[in-house]
């Protein structure tokens, strides 16, 4: 299984033509290699956001790169034998980016879900969650950061700071990562020593790799610093 996190400039505006793309790259998929494609939905549908619009947009999130480009995002995921470059292959072809109207560009693949991100912005997600119903008292805010932080970890993917490390900390931290990534790499030595890392891919339980020298890592909470 991956996932495929694929950009679109300019964002499509005609929500048949989103659809259009979603369904001729999930027939192409299907008859050339014999496997499905999941279009993931963003990671919440905002309850309160009833404003008529198609439905299937939730599968779609515009974003605005730092150049100012904005940038049509979608998240599918499939498997093997169909490829993350095929994806965008195949919505190039259906967007007609051959040509010219759009460009279409992998931003990310992983052998995991690649949730979009929410349609607002993560800030009313975590920020604002920690300033309501909490008072100025500091050790009300304390206890607030300790109980979002790990869900904001387990629903988003973020690491929520309450502020800035000093360079001891990050010294510290840095130390517990490089100790923890040896260890990893020992052990591949020793249990998989087929396995050339940085090269192969391979998906274990704490690590994962995601090609040219990219892995994820699960780092062990308990040994911590």
């Amino acid at each position: 299984m991956f996932c495929a996190l694929i950009g679109i400039v300019p964002p499509p505006a005609d929500a048949a033509l989103k659809q259009r793309i979603q369904q001729e790259v999930t027939i192409r998929v299907k008859a050339d290699h014999g496997v499905n494609v999941e279009w993931k939905r963003e990671n919440d549908n905002d309850d309160d956001d009833n404003d008529g619009s198609d439905s299937d947009d939730c599968c779609w999130h515009v974003v605005v790169e730092d150049e100012g480009i904005p940038t049509l995002l979608m998240s599918a995921i499939s498997e093997s034998p169909a490829t993350p470059e095929l994806l965008v292959e195949l919505v190039s072809s259906a967007s007609g980016g051959d040509g010219g109207s759009f460009s279409c560009e992998l931003w990310a693949s992983a052998p995991a879900p690649l949730p979009l991100p929410p349609k607002y912005g993560y800030d009313n997600k975590v920020v604002m969650q920690l300033d309501d119903g909490y008072n100025n008292d500091d050790n009300e805010q304390d206890s607030a950061w300790n109980k979002l932080a790990p869900l904001s970890m387990r629903e988003w993917g973020l690491v929520v700071q309450q502020g800035l490390l000093s360079d001891s900390q990050v010294v510290e931290l840095r130390g517990y990562v490089d100790s923890a990534i040896a260890a990893v790499e020992a052990n591949l030595q020793v249990h998989r020593p087929s396995i050339c890392v940085g090269t192969d891919a391979f998906r274990f339980r704490e690590i994962a790799s995601r090609g040219s020298e990219r892995f994820d890592l699960l780092l062990d909470p308990s040994s911590s610093p």
